[in-house]
């Protein structure tokens, strides 16, 4: 077989076994390579139909001013990185670690956009976002959740990036106003949105780029209200910074889009948008086509999928593709980000922007949407992350092209079949240029299990010979980590100068490969990370407690400088009442000050509940935790809300074992103890078992607890065992914590696991030893629990500590300390 090489130059030091080869294994290498060709990057002979034709014409940039590459962007809402805020205080050298992943724009994926919600205090698929106004009189709040210090430290990264919010529902006051009409609910909505602007900037120094006004995925634009907003924020010239320069993007429908047939009948409408958006569709119809191609608007992708599953066990599919294949999967992603600018005459969208929804998964397994993100990171606790493959697929893109390069027409397209999910290419391909036409770079997929093998023209480019350095990402060999070959330079490619001065070279692209041929340099590769591997993923210990005080010294020391106002930057002021660990799920929990402490508190009822719930929720409800807790007992103190007059939802309730969040209840073991003395036990919204408290006094704090230990679940009340089941029946055996409560304001303290009873005399601490089990590192361990407690009045306080049974022979406990000294200072356990 005789084999070419005059185009393809391995890069130096790239070998067989990664060592200097002596002059003996040179020669061997050599000759072995006369008679068989290594990886794709040597061209075998061919037949010339074999080989499919690409040039890369200059004088066939596309100069239409609203098709410049924008770049990735990523979708913060539906509290999908609310989680991200505890790895900021828990572990900040692991967030910055983790930030500078999805925004370097040199060692990372460059992210250079953030959309955010504008949240309402209801669920929109995953969880909740917290509202910035609550009321109408309520200052805008913007250190409330964490969205707006993510945006504030990926500027910090890339100061570069662009900053976007949209809406998915609105604050009840707000809908309450369109009772008087249309003109009084676009003030007041216009009021929420300006007021937050406001608050970002004072609060951050964050400016906004864009704003989306219309609905998430509204089935039918409003062009009245995005018209308004539009010509209300172009006479805000004079404000913290000139909010007339804003561009307007709309209108963020899903699988279509109507808007460009509305803006094309109506010219004050086209001309107060500069975006047109849409979700899950990588094609374009003849209008949205007409609006980009006449009126220069330019066209997004605005809220798309990571890959989803991670590579590392696609590879025990049926059709791995490396790991890399399958729907969603990184080669269909890549696939996506070729074929959403041009496809064809009747199906190209020209779109330059793609955002990942969400590009990192930092909420709680079992929520919706899960496993669709670049980077997990949902174990604040232990600092531990998961890059998957999206990272190094962006990057191919990101680290070769940068925004405001334009696209060369006659080297950009894909036929990929599908409109969400794209497959079975048979070319894909997209080239970009910069403006002057010095650097150019090609990427390319191939998704088949054929090699492809491309002879490719280059002119009308200012340096049509310049050499090309080729990056892949494709699955490992045998024997080698999943990973092993994601963003790798592989080889170099010196283009051949035709006798009509163009310049010429070969590239076979490799089955289930994604390829980046680059004039530019500098570009660093993935390299495969330690701490990825499942043993740094610790379990969150028990017993876990919480008394929403953070007087810790870690976090007394704790200044999140993102804050611009230095006096609002120690651990509660700058999260202001975001608790730790926890995800709502429905309304909002926040930490407020009661007397001299802290309590949790519910803090939506119905006058607040806002519309526009994708999971209907019945009240505050809030988890935390990890999944891998399987025996233990949860109990915390709690204080109802007697404003809420409807005793059938006015409750606390405490959730054990839960695995999947969502509308209704969350899956798991739920105990609630209402206003009129009536208790329940329920599993999936079904009651197990119920029962009702004579003279129940609903005026006083009181105490409720959920043992779950194999299959028998125990339930108590002022630590009086009310409840006794034994579950037969699809068994949860394991989960987090949770609390919930109706639409009300109920207070709750001293919230923790393995709580037990423990009585108060004369000063007097009695401690119980018990044997409990927990899941860690993935094995069960038998531990011994010591506790101990008191009462004083109505307040109760829990110290509790763990150790391994063999260690334990005793606990020494200070003499002379009295309940007052527990509440001003930590008690300190040693072994004897």
């Amino acid at each position: 077989m005789k084999v070419a090489y005059q185009n393809i130059h391995f890069r130096k030091g790239l070998n067989l076994n990664e060592k200097k080869l002596s002059l003996i294994g040179t020669a061997f290498l050599i000759a072995f390579l006369l008679f068989y060709p290594i990886g794709g990057h040597a061209e075998s002979e061919i037949s010339q139909g074999d080989v499919r034709q690409l040039t890369i014409d200059g004088n066939t940039v596309d100069t239409n001013p609203a098709n410049t590459f924008k770049g990735f962007g990523m979708v913060s809402g539906n509290g999908t990185s609310r989680l991200l805020l505890d790895y900021k205080a828990e572990h900040p050298k692991q967030y910055w670690k983790l930030m500078n992943e999805l925004f370097n724009p040199r060692t990372g994926a460059g992210l250079n956009f953030i959309k955010v919600e504008l949240g309402a205090d209801v669920n929109t698929s995953t969880a909740v976002t917290p509202a910035t106004k609550r009321t109408e009189g309520e200052k805008a709040d913007v250190l409330r959740g964490w969205d707006w210090h993510i945006v504030a430290d990926a500027q910090k990264i890339n100061p570069s990036l662009q900053v976007d919010a949209l809406r998915w529902a609105e604050p009840k006051w707000v809908t309450n106003a369109f009772g008087s009409g249309n003109e009084s609910g676009y003030a007041a909505r216009y009021k929420w949105y300006k007021e937050t602007i406001d608050a970002v900037y004072d609060t951050y120094k964050v400016k906004f780029s864009y704003i989306s006004p219309d609905k998430n995925e509204t089935g039918k634009p409003d062009p009245d209200w995005i018209k308004y907003f539009a010509s209300h924020l172009k006479n805000e010239g004079n404000e913290r910074y000139d909010y007339s320069k804003i561009k307007i993007v709309a209108s963020d429908q899903i699988g279509a889009t109507s808007l460009p047939t509305l803006m094309k009948n109506d010219e004050e409408l086209r001309n107060d948008i500069d975006v047109i958006s849409m979700h899950y569709n990588a094609h374009g119809t003849a209008d949205m086509r007409l609006m980009n191609q006449q009126y220069h608007k330019q066209i997004w992708y605005s809220e798309g999928v990571a890959p989803s599953t991670y590579a590392q066990y696609r590879l025990n599919t049926s059709e791995p593709k490396g790991g890399l294949g399958g729907t969603s999967g990184a080669l269909d992603i890549a696939n996506h980000f070729i074929n959403m600018y041009q496809s064809g005459e009747s199906t190209s969208a020209y779109m330059t922007r793609y955002e990942f929804q969400p590009a990192v998964g930092s909420f709680y397994d079992g929520g919706q949407y899960s496993s669709k993100e670049l980077i997990e990171a949902d174990s604040p606790w232990s600092g531990y992350y998961y890059t998957d493959a999206g990272i190094p697929v962006v990057r191919q893109f990101m680290n070769f092209i940068k925004p405001g390069w334009q696209y060369v027409q006659s080297a950009s397209f894909g036929d990929g079949k599908g409109d969400n999910s794209i497959s079975d290419t048979t070319n894909n391909y997209l080239t970009l240029t910069d403006t002057q036409k010095n650097n150019y770079s090609v990427v390319m997929t191939n998704d088949s299990n054929q090699v492809r093998n491309y002879k490719v023209t280059v002119k009308n480019m200012k340096h049509p010979g310049k050499i090309l350095h080729v990056w892949e990402t494709s699955g490992p060999k045998q024997s080698e980590s999943y990973d092993a070959r994601w963003l790798k330079h592989v080889a170099n490619i010196h283009p051949k100068k035709e006798s009509d001065g163009s310049y010429t070279f070969t590239y076979n692209l490799q089955p289930n490969t994604i390829a980046t041929l680059s004039t530019t340099s500098g570009q660093k590769p993935y390299h495969h990370q330690k701490n990825q591997d499942a043993s740094h993923d610790q379990a969150l210990s028990l017993p876990y407690k919480d008394d929403f005080e953070y007087s810790d010294l870690r976090y007394m020391l704790y200044r999140d400088r993102s804050v611009a106002d230095p006096r609002m930057q120690s651990y509660s002021a700058s999260r202001n009442g975001t608790p730790r660990y926890t995800e709502d799920i429905g309304g909002a929990f926040e930490v407020t000050k009661q007397g001299r402490g802290h309590v949790l508190e519910g803090v939506i009822d119905r006058s607040t509940h806002a519309n526009g719930e994708w999971n209907t929720k019945s009240g505050n409800d809030t988890v935390l935790g990890d999944d891998r807790w399987a025996d233990y007992e949860v109990g915390v103190d709690f204080k109802l809300d007697l404003k809420s007059q409807d005793s059938s939802s006015n409750y606390a309730g405490i959730v054990a074992r839960n695995l999947i969040t969502g509308g209704g209840d969350n899956a798991g073991y739920i105990f609630r103890v209402y206003a009129n003395g009536n208790y329940q036990l329920t599993k999936n919204g079904q009651v197990l078992k119920s029962g009702k408290i004579d003279q129940f006094d609903n005026t006083k704090w009181h105490n409720e607890a959920l043992k779950v230990v194999d299959n028998s679940i125990t339930a108590s009340i002022d630590h009086q065992q009310v409840i006794n089941y034994q579950d037969t029946t699809s068994i949860y055996t394991s989960g987090k914590v949770g609390l919930t409560t109706g639409y009300a304001h109920t207070q709750y303290m001293a919230f923790g696991n393995t709580v037990a009873e423990i009585h108060w005399k004369n000063e007097l601490m009695h401690v119980i030893l018990f044997e409990d089990n927990v899941f860690q590192k993935n094995r069960l361990h038998s531990l011994r629990l010591g506790i101990i407690s008191f009462k004083e009045n109505w307040r109760f306080f829990s110290m509790i500590f763990i150790q391994k049974r063999e260690k334990t022979r005793g606990i020494k406990i200070p003499s002379r300390l009295s309940s007052a000294d527990l509440l001003r200072q930590p008690l300190t356990l040693k072994t004897i």
